[in-house]
């Protein structure tokens, strides 16, 4: 499924509001760039997950927390019991907003949901006091300390193929622009002063018609490929679902990955893997006092060890700052992407 775009992000801000005055209950960090906020209030509990640049909706897929990783108790630290008071999307870019509390005890979680991603927390003031992955851009530094500010908007192209120029000009995305020029019988790929101009407006001005209000969800052998605020020609056939929110579309698409991914060989693995290691930790703890030691800190804190262990396998440029950033309990001494190794101290 695609990335959001901003068309998108916008909508899911609007309709994100409605947990406006809801309170943090938890935070997780459910895996690498994933976490779910446990929020409650009109007399029910409502679990937000978000996935970097995919999606941030209410999921009734709840995967097992296990130990806390430090990231997560620091967020816990600065926006847990605080009420939700805004939801808006910054600007025109793929920046979701969260403001917490009110006045000097408020706080901001910014959920960037472009490249890699980002979730970053400031205090009242749009000053950082805890980013996921810090950051020094030529423009901007994404560092605690530091003011928050978001990239500087892309220069605006007039040349090169139609279905650039026309992003250049619009927050829909490649997704929708394709479509409406497809639906003209015009090849997105074809360079913009060889197009028909009469149709091209035509693509514009439908793609300027596309709102909220309802969304749909296209499936293929009973899981979910691709969702849409509109109907896609590529999917005209496929199994489909109607939604009367983006968010519905969202929450229902991505439990089904979660139940796929949850059934996985890859998983099985992941879990194979926990349980070996804590039967070595056991033994060890048998043959020696100084061994024993080792193995009962290793075994309290396998949980947050085997989350740096994915995150380093899952980011292949990942430095040493960046894990250090966050894993700040865990004393991380080296990490080789060569011999895909990483190295902690006791």
């Amino acid at each position: 499924m695609h990335e959001i775009t901003p068309l998108e992000l916008s909508i899911l801000a609007g309709e994100l509001g409605r947990y406006e005055g809801f309170r943090v209950e938890k935070f997780y960090e459910t895996g690498p760039g994933r976490f779910r906020i446990k929020l409650k209030g009109e007399g029910r509990d409502v679990n937000l997950e978000c996935r970097l640049c995919r999606e941030i909706a209410a999921s009734q897929y709840i995967e097992k927390a296990g130990q806390p990783t430090s990231f997560a108790m620091a967020v816990r630290r600065r926006i847990e019991g605080l009420a939700i008071s805004g939801v808006r999307q910054l600007g025109k870019d793929r920046i979701l907003v969260f403001s917490f509390g009110k006045g000097e005890k408020g706080a901001y979680a910014i959920f960037e949901m472009f490249g890699r991603g980002n979730l970053i927390i400031t205090d009242s003031a749009m000053r950082i006091t805890l980013a996921y992955v810090q950051h020094e851009f030529k423009d901007r530094s994404i560092k605690v300390g530091a003011a928050y500010t978001p990239p500087r908007p892309a220069e605006r192209r007039g040349a090169g193929s139609l279905i650039s120029v026309i992003s250049a000009e619009t927050d829909a995305g490649p997704l929708y622009i394709e479509d409406a020029l497809l639906r003209e019988g015009i090849e997105p790929s074809m360079k913009a002063e060889g197009a028909h101009g009469a149709a091209v407006e035509r693509a514009v001005r439908a793609i300027s018609a596309i709102k909220g209000g309802c969304a749909i969800v296209y499936l293929k052998d009973g899981e979910a490929v691709e969702y849409s605020l509109t109907e896609l020609k590529r999917y005209e056939g496929f199994e489909r679902r109607d939604f009367g929110t983006l968010e519905e579309a969202l929450s229902f698409a991505y439990e089904m990955v979660n139940e796929r991914q949850g059934e996985s060989p890859e998983a099985r693995r992941i879990e194979a893997s926990i349980e070996k290691q804590k039967a070595l930790s056991a033994l060890a703890v048998k043959e020696a006092g100084e061994s024993r030691e080792i193995a009962k800190l290793l075994f309290e804190r396998m949980g947050e060890i085997n989350r740096l262990v994915e995150t380093a396998r899952a980011g292949r440029r990942i430095t040493l700052v960046e894990l250090r950033s966050r894993f700040p309990d865990i004393k991380i001494s080296d990490i080789s992407l060569k011999d895909k190794t990483v190295t902690i101290e006791e």
